[in-house]
């Protein structure tokens, strides 16, 4: 399996949905500044609507849990795994929404929440089957060791992103294509992110830590 320096898989992408790159982030060389340059421009004229979403899926499941909270063990052990199953059924369309909407973005297509959703639950199940595999396969590479199953899970990456946006490719050999040759770029790109994202979570779990 080849490289692939110049996005050429993900303009290929754009030519599958009819559209262009109006923004340029398509045909934008890789590097840490320009993918969070790139992201901030894609995420902030769809910023409510993915919020929007994310409460849409967020909230039933925390509603489900506080009506099913009783003390005994019993309870909580079915609930956990309710909980775990709901999340299974439901996170992936979710994640292809937003997907979805970025993607949107990008090619100069503006999508409604609705919209979104739309297609979110149309490639329900190849995201769902493509995280499924790389769950599996980064587990398998984190027994043998853990760094290989770091080195792993940074190739399958874009494995969610591929699987809204390519039809007829294998998501997890589009992404392990897309890191390949620029590893250290994109596993510093995915622990900045975790980061800032651990930090905003923190700091947003502030208030109700003291109202509790």
């Amino acid at each position: 399996m080849t490289p692939d320096p110049d996005n050429s898989t993900l303009q290929a992408g754009a030519a599958v949905h009819g559209a262009g790159d109006p923004r340029g982030v398509l045909s934008t060389p890789y590097s840490l500044a320009a993918s969070f340059r790139n992201g901030l421009a894609l995420l902030r004229p769809v910023v409510w609507q993915v919020l929007l979403i994310t409460l849409l899926v967020a909230i039933p499941g925390g509603v489900v849990r506080w009506i099913l909270r009783p003390s005994f063990a019993g309870v909580h052990y079915w609930l956990d795994y309710g909980s775990y199953l709901y999340g299974l059924l439901v996170r992936p369309a979710c994640s292809a929404a937003c997907v979805s909407l970025f993607i949107g973005v990008a090619e100069g297509r503006r999508l409604s929440v609705r919209d979104a959703l739309r297609e979110g639950w149309a490639k329900w199940g190849t995201v769902l089957w493509a995280q499924v595999r790389c769950g599996v396969i980064e587990l398998l590479f984190a027994l043998l060791l853990v760094v290989p199953g770091i080195f792993k899970g940074v190739a399958l990456g874009f494995s969610t992103v591929a699987a809204v946006r390519l039809d007829g490719e294998d998501p997890l050999e589009v992404s392990t294509r897309l890191v390949r040759g620029r590893w250290w770029l994109v596993c510093w790109l995915l622990v900045v992110s975790l980061a800032l994202g651990f930090l905003c979570s923190t700091v947003a779990s502030v208030p109700l830590m003291i109202a509790a």
